[in-house]
């Protein structure tokens, strides 16, 4: 009556491992296939079974997973990792179910958790109970055409559900070791051993979510900077057909000129171009700092600096390539500090606005100056003025007091230190960088 017993819960595990698959895969099989893969499954789930009977449910749990995860990649002719998924997922449906029947059998019948280790048809009874729970949950989400979110393809390329059900089976098997080493003492070595695999494959989990924890970071640090590059190309493309506009008014104008016929109507022409000439060469700059999304940023600073009647002098006496920063990083301390620099000097009563950008080298360090001639800050402010929410505009704002702020952590998190010196000449902020490796190497040579 227990092998009866047994083969009856085998073949309840089996349709629902099956079944479980094909939801989880979005598979829809024919019966008569399904039963062939069901008699296979069956076959190699009792010899499994069989061949372990007096190991610890953890150690048969794990052996006849395994198992599992063999005889699907050959059924579905799959890779052996696809099937990793699908099996993990059955064999915690399993024991959802297998905790409920235990609840129920324990309220009706008083039976323990101790019977079903030391009672043959016991087991059977949890097992066949388990499987019919397990069926009826399985007809319920079919009859509904529930249908899994992800692919077989995504599963190994979403780290967090792998690794959540990873983690969810090691408790189980670790839960199944300590309920029954309650009831089995002589088995203590057993139960070591568990914790002490389960132990490494938490940290192997762990070590594994943080690098793709660090991939996703970084992923997402070059879709920022792709979109500040990207809103960088639209400015220019913005300037572009504004100056296309201006060129066609300037076409126009020297084409009534000429229409006028007037005798100084050359000279005309020429100191119209002239000017022309020269507004063109102070409004666009074409840079070479080692970086292109630093180059196409200061083209458009240019362009608005331009605007604002502000010469930017920029000379990179040294390359960014000798630094070793993330684009992001540049762009964000570049733009910060220009902007800043920006708002003072629009309000600075001065014919003559300058903002310096300046990079050379002194010994082995790299250093980034950017000043202007505004007005002068005092040592109070200076010593504030990177603070977190401070605002030198005394603007009581959310989004103020954050830009000086953002540029030091850059700084800093980037190994480099951040100088600000300010008198009646200028005032200017200079950043401090080791130089990148190599680059510190061929220099010393």
């Amino acid at each position: 009556m227990s092998y009866v017993g047994y083969i009856f819960m085998i073949m309840l595990e089996c349709i629902n491992v099956i079944n479980l698959y094909e939801i989880i895969s979005n598979k829809e099989r024919a019966l008569n296939s399904n039963i062939k893969k069901i008699i296979i499954l069956v076959y190699y789930f009792s010899i499994a079974l069989f061949l372990i009977p007096n190991l610890p449910l953890a150690y048969k749990a794990i052996i006849i997973s395994i198992t599992n995860m063999i005889v699907f990649s050959r059924l579905y002719k799959m890779k052996f990792v696809d099937s990793v998924f699908p099996v993990f997922c059955s064999f915690i449906f399993i024991i959802i179910c297998e905790s409920i029947s235990m609840i129920i059998l324990t309220m009706t019948s008083k039976i323990y958790y101790v019977d079903v280790i030391e009672l043959t048809n016991t087991k059977a009874l949890v097992g066949s109970l388990s499987g019919i729970i397990g069926f009826i949950c399985i007809y319920i989400l079919k009859k509904r055409e529930f249908k899994f979110i992800l692919t077989l393809k995504r599963y190994r390329e979403n780290f967090v559900l792998n690794y959540g059900v990873i983690s969810v089976v090691s408790l189980i098997l670790l839960g199944l070791t300590f309920r029954e080493l309650l009831y089995k003492n002589e088995q203590i070595y057993l139960f070591e051993i568990s914790i002490n695999i389960l132990f490494l494959v938490f940290v192997i989990t762990s070590i594994m979510i943080v690098r793709e924890r660090d991939n996703l970071v970084r992923i997402e640090h070059e879709y920022e900077l792709q979109n500040q590059h990207i809103e960088n190309i639209e400015n220019i493309i913005g300037i572009i057909r504004k100056e296309k506009h201006d060129f066609s008014n300037h076409i126009s104008t020297i084409h009534a000129l000429c229409l006028l016929n007037k005798p100084d109507a050359v000279q005309k022409i020429r100191k119209y171009l002239e000017n022309l000439s020269e507004g063109l060469r102070d409004s666009y700059h074409y840079y070479d700092s080692g970086n292109d999304y630093v180059d196409s940023l200061l083209l458009v600073k240019s362009s608005q600096a331009y605007e604002k009647s502000i010469n930017l002098d920029v000379e990179f006496e040294s390359s960014l390539e000798h630094i070793n920063m993330r684009g992001q990083d540049l762009i964000s301390m570049f733009s910060n500090i220009i902007d800043n620099s920006f708002d003072v000097m629009e309000k600075y009563d001065n014919d003559h606005k300058v903002i310096g950008v300046y990079t050379y080298l002194e010994r082995d360090v790299y250093c980034i100056s950017i000043s202007n001639n505004g007005p002068i800050i005092s040592t109070e402010l200076r010593n504030k003025m990177f603070k977190k929410g401070y605002s030198t505009k005394g603007e009581k704002s959310s989004g103020r007091g954050y830009g000086l702020y953002i540029v030091k952590e850059l700084v800093e998190n980037n190994g480099g230190v951040i100088e600000v010196t300010s008198n009646e000449h200028e005032t200017q902020f200079k950043m401090k960088f080791p130089l990148h490796g190599e680059n510190k190497l061929q220099r010393a040579l």
